[in-house]
């Protein structure tokens, strides 16, 4: 069961929609990459020169292989999932088609509430149905568990996993499609290694086996994923794979891994790099608030007023940076933070 609170409409806020650079347009303030970031790990594309305009936009036209994340309601746009971390309880900000970042109304998840012991980790279709699923995670035991879903309501759910070696030597990262099925797979970073990767390989709750770590080398340094999304056109890898978001917590600096499978073919700063968010935002979600490609944008939250933002994506160039206009005050209510999507 579900309960909605729907709110009118009251005009999208264009105004505040800051364009950041337009496609192929030369950002000369970009900083030198130094050996090891993740960008020159796996590179062969002259990233080691400064300055160094970025690649031209791809266009990320097709649909096919790209499903929105967290998208409960299946109607293209990702929309927000929110859990109280002191009571359980849970909430989904469905998003309007129209406006994408404006939220339409929000549904509250009825029971069951898991334990706050019990944390979201990450969303996505694990059985292949198209509806939304959401993966948690055990903070004391590590076990794992996929509640599978219809729309935004819990319909069934079971424990996976693949072996108990994993338990406590790796966190998840976030999710994304990483062999060739249309299943959404399970993205593990090594606790005590950050820079190390690994893959589940999910067919509904049943794990067909893992992969890792990811060859081709590591990013040196403090660099922790944020899940998968997908930020080419295919040329870079499958149309249907998803690349790996990074974020760098001593400077702020995103990066995307191209990827082939669960193998990486490229990697390229964001544009801008993230830096000027640096202790002021965090990346919360992976998603599509845009309507215009089929590539994914990436969600920011305040650090100080909680509020959230979008940066409008094509590849690896953030084209602008839109406000999310939210419903209700659960943005600035205590103990509320995004779960999802990622």
């Amino acid at each position: 069961m579900t309960s909605h609170r729907t709110f009118p409409f009251t005009g999208f806020p264009a105004a505040f929609a800051v364009a950041l650079v337009a496609c192929g347009d030369t950002y000369s303030d970009e900083p030198a990459i130094a050996a090891g970031d993740p960008a020159t790990a796996a590179v062969t594309d002259n990233l080691d020169e400064e300055p160094h305009p970025p690649p031209p936009c791809p266009p990320c036209q097709s649909a096919e292989g790209r499903p929105p994340l967290g998208d409960f309601n299946g109607d293209g746009i990702s929309d927000i999932l929110w859990r109280n971390s002191q009571t359980g309880e849970m909430r989904v900000w469905v998003m309007d088609t129209r406006y994408p970042t404006l939220c339409a109304g929000e549904v509250v998840l009825a029971p069951p509430t898991p334990d706050p012991g019990w944390k979201i980790k990450g969303t996505g279709d694990f059985d292949g149905d198209g509806d939304t699923d959401i993966l948690w995670q055990n903070d004391t035991s590590h076990r794992v568990v996929i509640w599978i879903m219809r729309d935004t309501t819990h319909i069934a759910g079971g424990y996976v996993d693949c072996g108990p070696e994993w338990l406590g030597d790796f966190r998840i990262a976030g999710t994304g499609h990483y062999n060739e099925d249309s299943k959404a797979d399970i993205l593990w970073q090594h606790v005590s290694d950050p820079r190390e990767l690994w893959v589940w390989y999910m067919d509904g709750l049943t794990c067909k086996g893992d992969v890792g770590p990811m060859p081709d080398g590591k990013p040196e340094g403090n660099w922790n994923s944020s899940g998968g999304g997908y930020f080419d056109d295919g040329t870079h890898g499958l149309l249907t794979g998803s690349d790996v978001l990074w974020r760098n917590s001593d400077s702020g600096r995103v990066v995307i891994w191209y990827m082939d499978g669960f193998e990486r073919t490229g990697g390229v700063f964001t544009v801008p790099d993230g830096s000027a968010f640096h202790n002021s935002r965090e990346i919360v979600g992976i998603g599509r608030w845009a309507t215009d490609d089929y590539c994914s944008d990436v969600l920011w939250r305040s650090n100080d007023t909680g509020s959230l933002s979008v940066w409008t994506m094509t590849g690896n160039i953030a084209t602008s940076l839109v406000p999310v206009q939210g419903c209700g005050t659960t943005a600035t209510e205590a103990n509320w933070a995004v779960v999802g999507p990622h």
